[in-house]
């Protein structure tokens, strides 16, 4: 049976009654590396790495709970990411920002437009939630800085990105040594 919800409508009540709690339902051992915090209430998500997100993902989803309703999924490691799961997790939000991974993970493609195929694939089975083919929207958030963990501005930045419907790519993050008052800005431009 199809949600009555729209995947663009605002949900007025939580979703926890179909909702499998990522933390405490472990269903086999590569599950192991996904953590979660206020996704049952979500209504945009901000997933990434752990070691890139850290505690500041979760004090942004405090911070803006009069704003919008924002919930952070992390990952340990991206090898063996269970992309079904996943993308059942993430099928009643309106939109996703993924945190790209730094230049040392040895990625292939984009993690973003891994999971955009995923959910694509799962949009097409049976028991998608959504009318066939519908997915949350998903943005890109690129790092300015990769050696630094996100601060608690950026992550806010992105979450009002998907909400003000931003551009798909956003750079995130401050350059070494910056005022902590930048929030978002342009990518540094090489000059040849």
């Amino acid at each position: 049976m199809k949600s009555q919800l729209q995947p663009w409508a605002v949900r007025t009540e939580p979703r926890t009654a179909n909702l499998v709690d990522i933390s405490s339902a472990r269903h086999s051992a590569r599950d192991h590396n996904i953590t979660h915090y206020r996704l049952p209430e979500a209504d945009y998500i901000v997933l990434g790495l752990a070691r890139d997100l850290g505690f500041n993902a979760m004090r942004a989803a405090d911070r803006l709970r009069g704003e919008l309703r924002l919930g952070v999924i992390t990952l340990e490691e991206l090898c063996d990411v269970p992309y079904r799961r996943l993308a059942h997790e993430l099928s009643d939000v309106l939109a996703v920002t993924v945190v790209e991974p730094g230049n040392d993970v040895a990625l292939h493609e984009p993690f973003s437009l891994m999971l955009r195929r995923a959910l694509r694939e799962e949009s097409e089975r049976p028991d998608w939630p959504w009318t066939t083919g519908s997915i949350p929207r998903i943005y890109t958030a690129l790092r300015v800085n990769d050696g630094c963990k996100l601060r608690v501005e950026d992550v806010e930045a992105a979450a009002r990105s998907m909400k003000y419907y931003g551009p798909d790519i956003i750079w995130i993050g401050a350059e070494e040594g910056e005022s902590q008052e930048v929030v978002s800005m342009r990518p540094p431009l090489d000059v040849a």
